[in-house]
């Protein structure tokens, strides 16, 4: 047997040995281990905090959220990256729906590469909301999250070329009622979203959002073929109620919307994200 093929197989068996299932549940604790589903942690930062490549996070049912509204704030802040042999899976537990209820900046926020996102829903505050309040809010100097709630964030703005999200997926979840934008892309690549609900989002945010954007595509590699893959959505009712800051008016509030992928960025390659829709 080659040497090659050895350390390949050895390396395979590592990894599917060291991969772990964590637990959240609504009813969790955080003084638990986490390691099944009878000693499930209560929050999804703490399933964050403990995941490695190759792990997948099980949520159970309940009401996630935080009190957190500071600068970059979110209810799952997922900074940690899989590997290209070891991808991190958050999920539903089987026959469960858990929902995250976001009051901060997102509901789900990602930084981090080899990520999947399946079946979980973020809903945000909308239903709460005076349209009034967030016109007059949109022409305050400093914004207030509350009327700018991302859904499901993935974010590569503000990183260096080999930081910046890649191969990431999300798939099966229901992301609705966010004031701000529903599923969000900014300097990212390979990113797929499939068979996904996403309505009522970006109404009062001051940004124009849209229900699925991405915005400055950033390209990962040349590989031939297509990086982002948008497809078998249910996307409805994504508007936007008050007005663009930069321009003053009402701007976006697109169902699906593929946004400044045909400029050069200054950080990456010139080549374009090939797309799919």
């Amino acid at each position: 047997m080659k040497t090659t093929t050895l350390f390949f197989i050895l390396f395979s068996i590592n990894t599917f040995v060291s991969a772990a299932t964590w637990h959240v549940s609504g009813t969790g604790n955080d003084a638990n281990d986490g390691k099944t589903p009878e000693t499930a942690v209560r929050n999804l930062q703490k399933a964050a905090d403990l995941v490695q490549p190759g792990d997948v996070v099980l949520i159970g049912n309940g009401i996630y959220t935080n009190a957190d509204k500071g600068n970059g704030s979110a209810v799952l802040n997922i900074t940690r990256s899989g590997t290209s042999a070891a991808w991190i899976t958050w999920k539903a537990r089987p026959g469960h729906h858990p929902e995250i209820r976001p009051v901060g900046w997102a509901g789900i926020q990602i930084s981090g590469s080899y990520t999947i996102i399946d079946g979980l829903s973020v809903i945000g505050n909308n239903d709460s909301i005076v349209l009034l309040k967030a016109q007059e809010d949109g022409k305050k100097p400093t914004p207030d999250p509350y009327y700018n709630t991302n859904g499901i964030f993935f974010n590569g703005r503000g990183k260096k070329p080999d930081e910046k999200p890649h191969h990431l997926v999300i798939r099966n979840c229901v992301v609705g009622k966010c004031a701000g934008g529903g599923i969000v892309g900014i300097e990212i690549d390979y990113f797929t979203v499939e068979d996904c609900k996403v309505f009522d989002n970006a109404w009062f945010m001051r940004y124009g959002g849209s229900g699925i954007t991405t915005l400055n595509n950033w390209a990962y590699d040349d590989a031939p073929g297509y990086h982002i893959v948008i497809q078998r959505n249910f996307v409805w009712n994504n508007k936007t109620l008050v007005a663009w800051e930069k321009i003053g008016k009402l701007s976006d509030g697109n169902g699906i919307l593929l946004d400044v992928t045909d400029q050069e960025q200054g950080q990456g390659p010139l080549t374009p994200t090939p797309m799919r829709l």
